[in-house]
């Protein structure tokens, strides 16, 4: 093995640098996670019998779903989706993020500042890793996304990390 090592030695040496090269060089567009995309037949669809399953992730208990969480950064689960975000009668931020994305975990504080300077507007954030179908339905493929919802329809959409203006456009305040 060391006769074999003092002879390739070099050739592993140069091979690794290579390597590690080409992965420094690779870099995603700074703004946007990208998300792998689910096999098919597995949760992009609905039923015919209504929207998706209301059971919560690993037995989470629902989300509150009350007017006084106004002014502050809610969660929503596949559970509580539809009562937070498709039934209220307001717009709702939506932000489909994952914890670890570095562009949502930059946008979560200018959500939260967004939230509390406008207390009339709802603000909710969906892990997409932990509702999976959610993201499928709503063709999340890259991450942050987010979208406003109105009477129950995407209205607004963007993608990638954005900053206070474009949200409160998007929300037209």
């Amino acid at each position: 093995m060391r006769k074999w090592l003092k002879e390739n030695g070099s050739v592993l040496i140069v091979v690794g640098v290579l390597t590690l090269a080409a992965g420094l060089a690779y870099r995603r567009p700074s703004g946007e996670c990208l998300l792998p995309t689910l096999p098919a037949g597995r949760g992009a669809s609905t039923s015919a019998a209504g929207p998706l399953s209301t059971d919560t992730p690993d037995g989470e208990p629902p989300m509150s779903t009350s007017s006084e969480t106004y002014g502050q950064v809610e969660h929503a689960t596949e559970a509580t989706f539809q009562q937070m975000v498709l039934e209220s009668s307001e717009p709702v931020l939506v932000d489909f993020y994952a914890d670890w994305c570095g562009p949502c975990r930059a946008l979560a504080p200018v959500l939260e500042e967004l939230a509390r300077e406008n207390p009339q507007t709802r603000v909710v954030k969906v892990d997409v890793d932990r509702a999976p179908r959610l993201a499928a339905e709503y063709q999340v493929s890259s991450i942050p996304t987010v979208m406003v919802f109105e009477n129950g329809r995407a209205t607004a959409q963007q993608i990638g990390l954005i900053g206070k203006a474009k949200l409160e456009s998007m929300l037209g305040l």
